[in-house]
């Protein structure tokens, strides 16, 4: 993962193990609402105490709601 891209999602920028589930829905012809649950851990290779947390499981819940026009 590029450290660029991966800060938005989660609260680890780089070496981090993450599971991701999404659900789509079509409320509307144009309207489609999205839910996403991210779980996230520290890689375990490195799993020294940085900031406090060691190697601890996180979860992140994303909502959205796509309209086009």
């Amino acid at each position: 993962m590029l450290a660029a891209f991966s800060h938005d999602n989660t609260t680890l920028t780089t070496n981090y193990i993450q599971h991701t589930l999404g659900i789509d829905y079509v409320a509307h012809e144009n309207m489609i609402l999205n839910v996403t649950l991210y779980r996230y851990r520290r890689n375990e290779l490195e799993a020294v105490e940085t900031d406090g947390f060691e190697n601890d499981s996180f979860m992140r819940v994303r909502l959205n709601a796509l309209v086009n026009f």
